[in-house]
């Protein structure tokens, strides 16, 4: 069987057999379809970062690459030299969430008063009793 070694493969072996399944975020690689498209943001996604997880998540993608570096397989060690900016990543992906966040409560608040004005609005044409186009027309004095 000869498996492509651009696709982060050697021949017979497939690198997500190796990687130790207990460990915090290995199912964001192994679901990669290929593993060049690993990204920190993705990662960070992935692991739902927050806040008060950011500086876990940004020790644990550190150790990820680390180990990488020092894989048998040409693409972990592709992707574990690569140079990331994982901390502006970070960074950058939490505002972004907060930015999305405050969004949708804006969002529902403008919701709320539009339904509240239609109300408002139906209640207050009741109460003015506007003539209907079935009322017979009055004459003018």
């Amino acid at each position: 069987m000869n498996i492509p070694r651009k696709a982060g493969l050697q021949r017979g072996l497939d690198w997500r057999l190796t990687l130790n399944k207990n460990r915090q975020g290995v199912a964001y690689f192994t679901g990669l379809k290929t593993i060049h498209s690993a990204t920190p943001t993705g990662y960070f996604e992935f692991r739902s970062m927050r806040n008060d997880s950011k500086q876990a998540i940004l020790r644990e993608w550190e150790v990820w690459m680390d180990c990488f570096r020092k894989s048998e397989f040409q693409g972990l060690r592709d992707l574990g030299g690569k140079s990331f900016t994982a901390e502006s990543d970070a960074s950058a992906y939490l505002t972004n969430n907060i930015l999305m966040s405050r969004k949708v409560d804006l969002l529902e608040i403008n919701k709320e008063q539009l339904a509240r004005n239609g109300h408002e609005m139906t209640e207050l044409l009741d109460k003015v009793a506007l003539p209907t186009m079935t009322s017979p027309p009055q004459a003018l004095a």
